[in-house]
């Protein structure tokens, strides 16, 4: 070790180290973590270990590598975007009052303002009097239906 170096962190397989006026991040086995000199706190799980790469937008970090894209405020991380929708699970229901025919549905999820992309469609046909039942909507954290 040169004279006048100090190891700060010793996180095993510790990469993409970046510094900025409002402290310093780095990452391991797919988390991020904020790093300073007495210690590593996780701050996000990151979808990959891939190198990142950050930038400063409006006080706030952008972070990102080949699969995923996150922005950190202060110890808070939030993805970018809005993921897209998942395709529905629909059935016909023997309580719903609708006319028959054929319907299709997609979701989307928000998040404030922001609409991710419409799943695909899935479609049924209902005879009357029938209603739709729609499972497998979970949305991921942060956002809704």
């Amino acid at each position: 070790r040169r004279q006048g170096a100090t190891l700060a962190q010793a996180l095993p397989g510790l990469h993409s180290l970046w510094s900025w006026s409002g402290g310093a991040f780095g990452v391991a086995d797919s988390t991020l973590y904020a790093v300073s000199p007495t210690a590593a706190t996780p701050i996000a799980a990151l979808n990959s270990n891939d190198r990142c790469s950050y930038d400063v937008l409006n006080g706030n970090v952008v972070v990102g590598n080949r699969t995923t894209l996150i922005l950190v405020s202060g110890s808070t991380a939030r993805p970018i975007g809005v993921p897209d929708g998942v395709l529905p699970l629909v059935s016909a229901s023997s309580m719903g009052g609708m006319r028959g025919g054929r319907y299709s549905l997609a979701a989307s999820y928000v998040r404030g303002k922001e609409e991710g992309a419409l799943s695909g469609l899935a479609s049924l046909e209902l005879q009357e009097g029938q209603g739709i039942r729609i499972d497998g909507l979970n949305p991921p954290a942060g956002v809704d239906l």
